[in-house]
């Protein structure tokens, strides 16, 4: 399956828009991945089911690669599900920063 999600980044928030096959790949399995290479660097970013009660973001650095891994526990990925189509998504501040993952309306068939 060929992934879609997109990462927009501003020094204050992180948005990671999924589709909605997406969403249910991450509900099932854990994860989901993607990574794009840009100038001989893979930039990698991860949605993982955690067991922590908040998001979280981490950062691995190794170069010269770049990983960025948020963590949504199962209730914030059940809540994610249950908001049908929502422009919203669900959010967290962490370290200073908004994180939102949310699913792409445009092909998003789920009822609001």
């Amino acid at each position: 399956m060929g992934y879609h999600m997109q990462i927009k980044y501003t020094p204050t928030d992180v948005v990671c828009k999924i589709t909605e096959a997406e969403l249910y790949a991450v509900s099932d399995t854990g994860i989901l991945s993607q990574t794009v290479s840009i100038g001989g660097v893979d930039f990698t970013v991860k949605i993982t089911v955690t067991n922590t009660n908040h998001m979280t973001v981490q950062w691995d650095t190794q170069p010269p690669n770049i990983t960025m891994t948020v963590g949504m526990d199962k209730t914030q990925l059940d809540a994610l599900i249950g908001l049908g189509k929502n422009r919203d998504g669900i959010s967290a501040v962490v370290d200073g920063t908004t994180v939102t993952v949310q699913v792409d309306i445009k092909t998003d068939t789920r009822r609001q």
